[in-house]
């Protein structure tokens, strides 16, 4: 297990992403402890749903809703957590509140960690770019004709790094906070 592919899409079906493309997502070593510890837990309770990762703690037949996050985020988060300008869609976002802080302290934090590390404004904005799977082609024909990356895999290492680096920092900084309690 090293990665999650969003499927493009197909005719006749809309792709799970906004660009309808292809999205690969790295899975860090935390993820995966995560996902294998769901996964054992699935095989120890017989009758749970096997099609989703997360679960309704009250009824494991159903999924974890993304809406439960969104309430618990909305009132848990720590009042300085939102950098930046805020306003209604700071906190509710086209895709619920979880969704949208997520990925402001994605973007965010894979910015300052990477630039703290030495790597140069472009190289940052880059691969904060290909974590968000925003679209930084300034060719709009090379999705035609460039498919290097599928020889070099570059992206994907890219995002290993911007992912790795994100990783850490929220399991540096969880430790902190339980030291503190």
């Amino acid at each position: 297990m090293s990665e999650i592919v969003y499927p493009a899409a197909v005719i006749g079906l809309r792709g799970a992403m906004k660009t309808q493309g292809e999205f690969r997502l790295p899975i860090t070593e935390p993820l995966k402890q995560i996902l294998e510890e769901q996964r054992e837990w699935q095989h120890a309770v017989p009758t749970c749903n096997k099609e989703y990762v997360f679960l309704k703690v009250s009824d494991p037949s159903q999924p974890f809703s993304k809406r439960t996050l969104d309430k618990l985020i909305k009132r848990h988060m720590p009042e300085n957590a939102i950098k930046g300008i805020t306003h209604d869609g700071t906190v509710k976002g086209s895709a619920g509140a979880f969704n949208t802080i997520c990925r402001k302290f994605l973007k965010t934090n894979i910015i300052v960690l990477l630039r703290c590390k030495g790597l140069s404004r472009s190289e940052v904005r880059e691969i904060s770019a290909l974590c968000m799977h925003h679209k930084i082609d300034r060719d709009p024909m090379a999705e035609h004709y460039d498919f290097s990356d599928e020889i070099l895999q570059e992206e994907m290492a890219l995002k290993r790094i911007g992912f790795q680096a994100h990783a850490e920092s929220i399991l540096e900084n969880a430790a902190l906070l339980r030291r503190k309690l």
